[in-house]
């Protein structure tokens, strides 16, 4: 059975639209300019003005009716072929890692929807009349299967005010870092100044830079609590459910399968509450294809663990981890021997007060990457790390893109090594901090076992 569906013309129309009203403005501000104010234009200038407009929309109408490319998807037993222009894509069923829907205020007005198709190697984005759409995704099996399934409450999350507590967890982050900078920084900017007192423009140099980030992270923050406002996930038995917006309305499928990654995070102001941040990298991230945030917001730790354990049954937080004591510091001291020495003897000549600046990076490592402990399981390996955010990753063998160990002298006295992950070209680099040796080689392994079981 063949289906079709065609790329609604509303689209034209709305294209349009915009043309006109951006010609009638540009138009009327140039007058404006000539004329001085609007109250001094004639009827017949605003006349000019307007039908100039029409007649620009006019002409952009014709000769984007004479260029669009015709798109359509059409819809097979074992897939569908998307077709625009001279562009012909056949996707299989089983390549369709997420489907999306989008349905903005001038989408509603006009009764389309924006259907957004992502596979394992490129994304397809079609408008469709509501019609359309709904017969569409009556159409392709996962997505009818998903529709069929029956969610209770113990399958839903929703955020609740915990949400805002990001801010909070912002300011406290940046606040922190803050004291580490002057503490570090403002005995050797007094001793270039000469004196205390006029180190004040230093401190307020760096208080404004302060002032700048947290402005930017709190209206990134604000911008999240409206674009995701009344955001919830459902939990099914193949994928994950996520809606989210008000005026512009977004439904997001998105499968385990596509899921490489996950991580759960956790920083001071997280544990004082008992909070968690996840982050998942899909396949297509790695691509580089999308870069969609699908969970925004701080969540509560039952809200939480729910979505890990459906991203990985398997997966317990209480699981025993591997933990290799207070050696794993030291290949971190190595590390800064050299910049430490220069400091050493710059502060013979500036102040003992230098001697900060030893830290900084230190500590910051350390805060970063510490190694808390790892384990290997049977389909995946969990590495907890990090000192002032924790972090809990979970990564599954199959989908490791690579491996990058590095040991400098110290991690070779201790038989220790540094391990990095990728997942891909475009995702999250995981440094996990220092494992033992013996433990990296047989985490090297894993991956080759799992494609000698699948062959």
């Amino acid at each position: 059975m063949t289906k079709e569906f065609c790329q609604s013309r509303h689209r034209r129309l709305i294209y349009t639209v915009f043309v006109y009203l951006l010609a009638a403005f540009i138009a009327l501000w140039a007058d404006v300019l000539m004329v001085g104010r609007i109250r001094e234009m004639t009827p017949f200038e605003i006349a000019a003005i307007f039908l100039s407009a029409l007649g620009i929309a006019f002409i952009f109408w014709l000769i984007f009716s004479a260029t669009e490319r015709k798109t359509k998807i059409i819809l097979q037993e074992e897939g569908l072929i998307f077709v625009r222009g001279a562009r012909r894509l056949e996707v299989l069923f089983s390549d369709i890692v997420s489907v999306r829907s989008r349905t903005g205020l001038v989408a509603k007005i006009f009764a389309i929807v924006k259907v957004e198709v992502e596979t394992r190697a490129d994304m397809i984005d079609i408008l469709l009349s509501g019609k359309d759409a709904e017969e569409f995704f009556e159409s392709v099996p996962m997505v009818a299967a998903s529709e069929a399934e029956d969610t209770d409450s113990d399958d839903r999350v929703e955020v609740g005010k915990e949400k805002y507590l990001s801010m909070l967890s912002s300011f406290v982050k940046l606040t922190a870092w803050l004291a580490l900078v002057l503490l570090s920084t403002l005995p050797v900017a007094v001793v270039i100044v000469g004196s205390w007192s006029r180190s004040g423009y230093y401190v307020l140099g760096v208080l404004a830079v302060y002032l700048v980030f947290l402005i930017g992270y709190f209206a990134k923050h604000i911008y999240a609590y409206i674009h995701y406002a009344d955001y919830k996930v459902e939990i099914l038995s193949q994928e994950v459910r996520i809606s989210f917006g008000k005026l512009s309305r977004t439904e997001n499928s998105l499968y385990y399968d596509s899921i490489l990654s996950f991580r759960l995070r956790q920083g001071f102001v997280e544990r004082l509450f008992g909070l968690y941040k996840i982050s998942v990298e899909t396949k297509q991230k790695a691509k580089g294809l999308s870069d969609h945030d699908y969970f925004p917001f701080l969540m509560t730790k039952e809200n939480a663990m729910k979505l890990a354990s459906a991203f990985e049954p398997d997966f317990s937080e209480n699981g025993e981890l591997k933990k290799i004591g207070g050696r794993r510091i030291v290949p971190y001291l190595e590390k800064i021997i050299v910049p430490m020495i220069g400091i050493l003897i710059l502060s013979i000549f500036l102040t003992p007060w230098a001697l900060f600046l030893c830290f900084a990076p230190l500590i910051t490592i350390l805060l970063l990457h510490l190694n808390q402990g790892y384990g290997f399981r049977e389909e995946h390996a969990v590495f907890c790390y990090g000192v002032w955010t924790k972090n809990i990753a979970v990564i599954r063998y199959d989908n490791i893109a690579g491996i990058t160990a590095s040991e400098n002298f110290s991690a070779k006295k201790f038989s220790l090594t540094g391990l990095e992950i990728s997942m891909g070209r475009y995702t999250q680099l995981y440094g996990v901090g220092y494992i033992e040796r013996s433990d990296f080689f047989e985490f090297a392994e894993k991956p080759e076992k799992k494609v000698d079981k699948e062959l």
